[in-house]
This record gives C-alpha cells, sequence and structure tokens, in this order.
C-alpha cells in the first residue's frame, strides 16, 4: 500500500540538454531567462510502487529539454505548495512559481534561502505537515 515519487534527470552541459523521466513526481519547473517563461515539464509516470513492471514501463516517458544560459531548473516536493498556514491556507503552486519567475536570476543559495524564508513566513508558528525539498540549478554562460 505504499508508493513513491521520483523525479530522474541526467544534464548534459555540453549540449545544453536536460533528460527527465517522473515516476508520478511534481513537475519540474524551467524559468527561461530569455522572457521569463516558467515552463512545467512533467513527462508521463506513475509512482514507484503501483505496478511491478508491465504498466510502469508502458507508462514511464523520458523527455529532452534544450537549455540556454540563465535558465533556471527547479526540482521540489508538493510539501512546497501544500505549505499550510495558521488558517489552513495552502501556499500554492502559483504563488511558488511566481517566486521560481522573480528569483530565477539570483544565485542558488539565494534561491533557496528566500523561497524557504517565504515559506517559514507562511507557515508561521503552524505545524509543518509534509516534507519540504528544493533543487535547483542554473546554467551560467560559458
Amino acid at each position: 500500500g505504499m508508493f513513491v515519487t521520483c523525479m530522474y534527470m541526467i544534464l548534459d552541459v555540453r549540449a545544453r540538454s536536460l533528460l527527465v523521466a517522473s515516476a508520478g513526481h511534481n513537475p519540474l519547473v524551467v524559468v527561461r531567462h530569455a522572457g521569463g517563461a516558467c515552463e512545467q515539464v512533467n513527462p508521463n509516470g506513475i509512482a514507484l510502487g503501483f505496478d511491478k513492471g508491465p504498466v510502469f514501463e508502458r507508462t514511464i516517458k523520458e523527455q529532452r529539454i534544450a537549455l540556454r544560459p540563465g535558465d533556471r531548473l527547479v526540482a521540489y516536493t508538493d510539501g512546497v505548495g501544500e505549505s499550510m498556514s495558521p488558517d489552513h491556507e495552502e501556499f500554492g503552486d502559483d504563488r511558488f512559481f511566481e517566486m521560481c519567475r522573480t528569483l530565477a536570476g539570483r544565485t542558488s543559495n539565494e534561491f533557496i534561502t528566500e523561497v524557504v524564508a517565504a515559506l517559514d513566513a507562511h507557515q508561521a508558528d503552524g505545524p509543518q505537515h509534509d516534507d519540504i525539498t528544493l533543487v535547483t540549478a542554473r546554467l551560467l554562460p560559458a
């Protein structure tokens, strides 16, 4: 009765591309430096533990995305958007995606620090309901 979501990524720095597979995980956020578009990369796939083979094998897909200098990648767990205020209001994916756009040009350390501070402020003294994990990178100019 247990399952886990997972995202697998292979970054090819020379080719400036990222291969992504998702087993039911939240979409990868890609904030494009040129224009600031916030894309959600969500290749098909079911969570690990739902099926031992054939359905999983038929369902899981890979997606290759091209990257350009300045593009920001953000992988996160559902605890980010579901972070709850004391009045039971979720932080929300839209607010998180807007932060991704706003903070895209910062260093990765600054990016994480500011998102975590916003989540802490939103949560205030309320309990944490789920794990909160953020992984981010930005492709720097050559």
